[in-house]
């Protein structure tokens, strides 16, 4: 970890106080995730009917039909998409059968999402319904376990190894883990949810490295600037993990001496890790030498494993 002692950073961040409590957030953080927890910030739509694969295959930004020619897979991780080509939902999909797809997302997305399923449905045979009341989703950082009622738990289908596996299971009391995951999430540089993906562009969440869009299907909602940005090579933004020295809020502004690199989009309440929407051009990862605009706090972005 580095530890922002030297030129340019305030006195006041120089404490020892303020690097050992930064430290233990990350410590405790880090341990807590050994066990299943129930994300409780979660919620769960279930799309069925014979049209489901072809309906789901022009809003998302997966292949859910290529990837059914051989055979079922168990999660898949993607998004929908507004027509200007912004994130309107980041979406895991668990797929219990060709006809029946239990969609994994933002509690605050459900009636967003369920609202545009709806409008894109025409004459497609398919249902929707919130089964929130009756499923939650767990998240481990083991590759698997065995619940009563689970249908399957499977691979963080974004790839990386910290965020363990997922599962949809009946609703349940357990304990509620969201802080301990989110944190998890943000040492990586992910980000997930309304509050952290609304309003991105796909590749600005790094949905590419994370599996979560295909440039091979057909067309869908917002793919027109999804695929031009690609094959341009041209992202000026993207999400990236950030080490937080001091306090910060979501929205506040990241300088690198009179230059403005980047904004907080989530972090803790008194520092530690959290994920910033950062112009690529004018960083610098692993170095303790950005300025919290207003605040008297220090911040880094740290160089992602992906």
């Amino acid at each position: 970890m580095y530890v922002p002692f030297g030129r340019g950073v305030p006195d006041n961040h120089r404490s020892w106080g303020t690097i050992v409590r930064v430290l233990c957030s990350l410590s405790r953080a880090k341990e807590r995730f050994a066990e299943p927890v129930r994300l409780v910030d979660r919620g769960v739509l279930h799309v069925k009917g014979s049209d489901c694969l072809e309906f789901l295959q022009g809003l998302v930004t997966v292949d859910v039909c290529q990837s059914h020619r051989d055979t079922l897979p168990s999660v898949m991780y993607g998004a929908v998409l507004k027509p200007n080509g912004r994130i309107l939902s980041d979406i895991f999909l668990h797929f219990i059968s060709q006809r029946s797809i239990l969609l994994d997302l933002d509690k605050e997305a459900v009636e967003p999402l369920t609202r545009c399923l709806r409008q894109h449905r025409l004459r497609a045979k398919v249902e929707f319904a919130n089964v929130s009341k009756s499923y939650s989703v767990w998240v481990s950082p083991l590759r698997s376990h065995h619940f009563a009622g689970a249908q399957n738990w499977s691979l963080d289908p974004r790839g990386i190894p910290e965020l363990g596996s997922r599962a949809i299971l009946p609703v349940s009391r357990g304990p509620a883990g969201d802080a301990i995951f989110q944190e998890n999430r943000w040492r990586a540089g992910i980000a997930e949810g309304v509050a952290e993906t609304t309003g991105l562009l796909p590749l600005e969440a790094n949905f590419v490295q994370l599996r979560g869009v295909s440039f091979t299907k057909g067309c869908y909602v917002g793919q027109e600037l999804t695929t031009r940005t690609y094959h341009q090579g041209v992202i000026r933004k993207r999400v990236l993990p950030l080490k937080i020295f001091g306090y910060a809020n979501v929205g506040d502004i990241l300088m690198r001496g009179d230059l403005k690199v980047g904004r907080v989009i989530a972090c803790g309440p008194a520092g530690g890790h959290g994920i910033g929407l950062m112009t690529t051009a004018k960083i610098k990862f692993n170095e303790a030498s950005l300025r919290i605009q207003n605040r008297g706090a220090m911040a880094c972005v740290v160089e992602p494993a992906w």
